[in-house]
């Protein structure tokens, strides 16, 4: 039992919400919040479509857009063969580990983050 234990002090969780822009992701953010999921400190700003906030992180919003823009594709549309051996892939491959790796060292609370861009790229 001890053991156990011990394997679950340094693991570190992270919680990603997939779905679709306008389908309420921004609301299961909200409630992970609440229940003690930290969310990253550098938000997309709320705007009149999203009064209380996206909860994005915009590093990870922007790494997601550079990247559908390099691979000439509008967000929803399929990926084509291959896009993952493009330097913009594994360019931002590298920056999305950094941020991950970094979110993950400031505390141990489980780390959510979303971006609708996700999904295409999973």
């Amino acid at each position: 039992m001890q053991k156990r234990q011990k394997q679950n002090v340094n693991r570190r969780e992270v919680v990603v919400v997939l779905g679709s822009g306008r389908s309420g992701t921004s609301l299961v953010m909200q409630v992970l919040e609440t229940l003690g999921a930290r969310v990253s400190k550098k938000l997309i700003p709320p705007n009149v479509s999203n009064p209380k906030g996206f909860y994005e992180d915009a590093d990870i919003v922007e790494i997601h857009r550079r990247l559908l823009n390099s691979l000439a594709l509008k967000p929803g549309m399929p990926l084509r063969e291959g896009w993952l051996k493009t330097q913009a892939a594994k360019q931002a491959l590298k920056q999305l580990k950094e941020i991950v790796e970094n979110e993950l060292t400031i505390d141990n609370r489980t780390w959510a983050f979303k971006d609708p861009r996700t999904a295409t790229f999973l």
